[in-house]
C-alpha cells in the first residue's frame, strides 16, 4: 500500500469516527428536554404564522415578517455575526419601504397616481407598476 493510499485510509477512518461522534451528539440533542421545547415552540409559531397568513391582512403579515427579522437580528447580534447583521438590517429597511408602499396601494387616489406614473411598458410587469 502506498503512502497516499495509507493517508487516505487513515483520513477515511478518522472521518468515520468523527461522523459517528456527531451522530451520537445529534441523537442526544434530539432527546434533550430543550430540543422538545424548541419543537413545541416552533409548532406554536407555525400555527401563528398560518393564522396570520389566513387573515389576508397585509399589514399583519408585514409586521410579522418585521418581528421575525428583528428576532433574528437580536440573535445574530449576540453571536457578533457582522455579515448577517448587515443583511438583516437591510431586510428591516426593505420591510419599512414595503409598509410605506402599502399605504400608497391602500389609497385608491394615490395608487392611481402611481399607476399613471409607471405607464410605460418598461415600468410595468404583468400590467402592474414596478416599484
Amino acid at each position: 500500500m502506498s503512502t497516499t493510499e495509507k493517508t487516505q485510509r487513515e483520513q477515511g477512518d478518522q472521518r468515520q469516527r468523527l461522523l459517528g461522534r456527531e451522530s451520537v451528539a445529534v441523537d442526544k440533542h434530539r432527546e434533550a428536554p430543550s430540543a422538545e421545547e424548541l419543537v413545541d415552540a416552533r409548532k406554536a409559531l407555525i400555527a401563528h404564522v398560518k393564522e396570520i397568513a389566513a387573515s389576508d391582512n397585509a399589514e399583519a403579515i408585514i409586521e410579522m415578517e418585521k418581528d421575525f427579522i428583528q428576532n433574528d437580528l437580536e440573535r445574530y447580534a449576540r453571536a457578533d455575526d457582522k455579515e448577517m447583521i448587515g443583511s438583516l438590517n437591510a431586510s428591516l429597511m426593505s420591510v419599512a419601504a414595503i409598509k410605506q408602499q402599502l399605504e400608497l396601494v391602500d389609497d385608491p387616489q394615490k395608487y392611481q397616481a402611481i399607476d399613471r406614473g409607471y405607464a410605460l411598458p418598461k415600468n410595468r410587469k404583468q400590467g402592474l407598476p414596478l416599484d
